[in-house]
């Protein structure tokens, strides 16, 4: 519109003439009695005309205005815009399809710099031009270093293990088949996000977790299109931006959640391209408008109960079932992770109580046994959160001088 392409220079002329108008009541009846902004931005110029130094104070400051935001030319040279020199520098490593929507859309910001509509599209280039095109982490996939990492961070949990590095181990010889999907389905608490950090770990990959439950909008998974105000891209994409790199470990936790197609779209029929190999390498996010390729991503799934899932999602899914843990597995999975992570997290380890003249604290066996009889929850989240309290007590006491 005219507002838009031409707002700084009536801002700027209304400045300039302000005091003028005020002191003339002639001229602002005259001014309110014009029929458009066009007329009244043409009345303005003409009483500009009036006052040379006035209008050459206006050009110098639309030139400043001009050249601040947008790359225009200022004293014959032409100032970059930011983004296009973050595209130049990128540019050999973006898709054709995306340099497509792109490169419009840098000559548009050119064109009518500090509009409305300029600044919308700065925040779709900002994003596009921050996800990492070109960068992978990782392509190898070693399977001894698999099986070490999971036998260190988890007890148990055997079968699981194993089915995990088998899937690996097939991959490795054919990256491009087409692979069903690894889920993992239990109780709260039996670490299965924690098995997925595991493998991200192991395949020196970074690793994003994304909620599903309580989402009902599928815009939430394919982004929301330019042509409302507040638009955003997809948790997906903002996923990769997050992660830095094409080739994360993203995990969509609660996938059972859910629920049918309604009025805001279909979540489920969204999640079902996303892990089609065969068609998330075209992945379509209405906010970037163009396919975008996920199929370097590794996508993990988690949920409750698999059999909530839709039939033909979970078609995708080889749906791996995490039984609760015994008393013995609960023990040592606290030994071995759950007080450490807890002693450090709150400076109560041996080192850093030896550094104040403390003894070392410790939880006895005994003791553990009686928080695990006490717990009988099919994971260990809420043994984690009593010997939590338990650390948090001892480190009340300690500040209190009550432990010699």
């Amino acid at each position: 519109t005219f507002v838009e392409l031409y707002g700084p220079q009536l801002a700027m002329a209304g400045i300039m003439l302000n005091a003028s108008i005020q002191d003339n009541n002639f001229n602002l009846i005259k001014f309110a009695e014009e029929p458009s902004v066009l007329a009244r931005f043409n009345f303005l110029l003409s009483l500009l005309k009036e006052d040379n130094d006035s209008l050459q104070n206006v050009f110098n400051e639309i030139k400043g205005i001009r050249a601040a935001l947008g790359g225009r030319k200022m004293n014959g040279k032409t100032e970059t815009n930011p983004s296009q020199k973050i595209y130049d520098e990128k540019k050999d490593k973006i898709p054709e399809n995306a340099r497509k929507e792109i490169e419009p859309e840098l000559r548009s910001i050119s064109q009518m710099p500090g509009s409305a509509e300029s600044s919308h599209i700065e925040r779709w280039l900002d994003f596009v031009l921050s996800l990492p095109w070109g960068v992978y982490t990782s392509n190898e996939i070693n399977i001894p270093a698999i099986k070490a990492r999971l036998e260190k961070d988890h007890f148990g949990l055997e079968a699981i293990k194993k089915r995990i590095v088998r899937y690996f181990a097939a991959y490795k010889r054919n990256p491009e088949m087409q692979s069903v999907i690894l889920g993992f389905f239990g109780p709260p608490g039996v670490g299965k996000t924690s098995l997925g950090e595991s493998i991200a770990g192991a395949l020196g990959r970074k690793f994003e977790n994304i909620a599903l439950g309580g989402i009902s909008d599928e815009s939430s998974i394919r982004g929301f299109r330019r042509t409302y105000i507040s638009a955003i891209a997809g948790e997906i994409a903002k996923a990769i931006q997050r992660a830095g790199t094409m080739d994360p470990v993203i995990m969509l936790d609660e996938i059972d959640l859910v629920g049918q197609p309604g009025a805001q779209g279909d979540v489920a029929g969204a999640l079902q391209e996303l892990l089609d190999p065969k068609k998330n390498n075209k992945f379509n996010d209405h906010y970037l408008g163009f396919a975008f390729d996920l199929s370097k991503v590794l996508f993990i799934v988690t949920g409750n109960y698999p059999e909530r899932m839709r039939p033909a999602l979970r078609n995708r899914v080889e749906a791996i079932p995490f039984r609760g843990y015994t008393d013995r597995e609960k023990k040592e999975i606290a030994i071995r992770h759950l007080i450490k992570k807890q002693l450090l997290e709150k400076r109560l380890d041996a080192e850093s109580l030896h550094n104040e003249g403390i003894p070392p604290l410790e939880i006895t066996e005994d003791a553990l046994m009686i928080l695990i009889d006490k717990n009988k929850e099919a994971g260990v989240r809420d043994l984690e959160r009593a010997i939590r309290t338990i650390c948090e007590a001892a480190a009340e006491k300690i500040s209190e001088n009550k432990i010699p």
